[in-house]
């Protein structure tokens, strides 16, 4: 036992022998000396825990916000990636102001319509009449009438406007045309219009089986102008030889209205101009 715990023993003893005249027992001592060593252990242990408790308050007044702080938020996928700046459209290359178009070179100009223009009919690589695949009408300027096949295979000039009155312009190379019949065919071949004689007198014109060597019936068409927006010409062969219309028999006597008559220096403007109305798909079979 500690001196300062026998000490106090020994007082208290003597305390009680002072009071009731007697000492008790050594058991007796030594179970009051027990209790009280354990009276003072859980004295003492509570105030330890008091001690405790004050302690733990006073941090936690010094401290309000000593609680656990939170962490950083955790990374997205979104917020975890580096942003892209934004990307900005370059503009597009600055375009040059177009200029103005040159002339157009000779070889695409479209065809000269001024009167007068011999040789290929003016637009014919563009004109449908001259393709060889429309059939047409052959209409005097300023008649009623056109020209067709009559009687006997002459040309004369017709009301009718039909079957018999249509021609197909077909080239034959050199600015030359064939004009054959649309409809009117011997032994399943079309005819070729041509002038019966061109040495010089007027002369009928006929329908007569197609000759290419025969020059009689190689025509050229010569653009004179326009008439209410469509284009007129005149027809002859390579001799000047021109298809005019002669509907009062002054050329040839008891004529059909149609004759074929040299034209040139000294002669009498009695040319005809023509217009050539397309009159739809020719059914003819294609030369070659």
């Amino acid at each position: 036992m500690p001196e300062n715990d026998l000490g106090h023993g020994l007082g208290a003893l003597a305390d009680h022998g002072g009071r009731t005249g007697r000492l008790a027992a050594a058991g007796d001592i030594r179970a009051r000396a027990d209790r009280r060593r354990r009276r003072r252990y859980v004295a003492t242990g509570a105030c330890a825990v008091v001690l405790a408790g004050a302690f733990g308050v006073g941090i936690a007044v010094a401290r309000p916000d000593a609680g656990p702080r939170p962490g950083p938020p955790a990374a997205t996928g979104s917020t975890a990636q580096t942003t892209s700046p934004p990307v900005v459209p370059s503009p597009p290359p600055s375009t040059p102001p177009s200029s103005s178009p040159s002339s157009s070179p000779s070889s695409s100009a479209s065809p000269s319509s001024a009167p007068g223009t011999s040789g290929t009919p003016s637009g014919s690589a563009t004109t449908s009449v001259f393709s060889g695949k429309r059939q047409i009408h052959l209409l005097p300027v300023g008649s009623e009438s056109t020209f067709g096949v009559g009687a006997s295979e002459r040309l004369g000039l017709s009301e009718a406007f039909g079957d018999r009155d249509l021609f197909v312009l077909t080239p034959l190379g050199s600015d030359r045309y064939w004009i054959r019949t649309a409809k009117i065919q011997v032994g399943g071949e079309p005819l070729c219009v041509a002038v019966q004689d061109d040495g010089g007198a007027p002369a009928p014109v006929v329908a007569t089986a197609c000759d290419a060597a025969d020059r009689k019936q190689r025509f050229l068409f010569r653009r004179t102008g326009t008439v209410d927006g469509k284009p007129k010409y005149t027809i002859r062969t390579s001799n000047n030889i021109y298809l005019v219309q002669d509907p009062d028999g002054r050329l040839i006597s008891g004529g059909t209205g149609v004759v074929a008559v040299e034209i040139g220096e000294g002669t009498p403007d009695i040319d005809t101009p023509f217009l050539l109305p397309d009159q739809g798909r020719a059914t003819l079979p294609t030369l070659g």
